[in-house]
């Protein structure tokens, strides 16, 4: 199975991580984090790892007009990985994308 997610980050605090096979909504960013690292830094699967808490119902399909009007905050593994690179320092885009990254130990600006 691919190691691709996508963790989208919305307008109401929320965050969701999908895979080709897994879906969970979060409302604690740091818990998002925690399962980014797992996916990111481990190469985990849900699915395979049996992970708990697949909520297909949370599976968003990716609407360019919704994201543009500042709905969601949508990004990839490959936006995640360079984010985490970056030392420069990150500008959040919300309270859940700063909280996450600050949680993967991105240095986040005006935080």
């Amino acid at each position: 199975m691919s190691n691709d997610f996508e963790i989208i980050f919305d307008n109401g605090g929320g965050t969701t991580i999908q895979t080709d096979g897994y879906c969970h909504f979060y409302v604690d960013p740091d818990h998002a984090a925690t399962d980014l690292k797992e996916l990111i830094l481990n190469n985990g699967d849900p699915v395979e790892d049996g992970w708990g808490g697949n909520e297909p119902e949370h599976r968003l399909e990716f609407d360019p007009s919704i994201e543009r009007n500042g709905g969601y905050y949508w990004l990839t593994r490959s936006d995640i990985e360079k984010t985490m690179a970056d030392t420069d320092g990150v500008e959040p885009w919300g309270y859940n994308h700063g909280a996450c990254l600050n949680a993967l130990g991105v240095k986040i600006l005006d935080y």
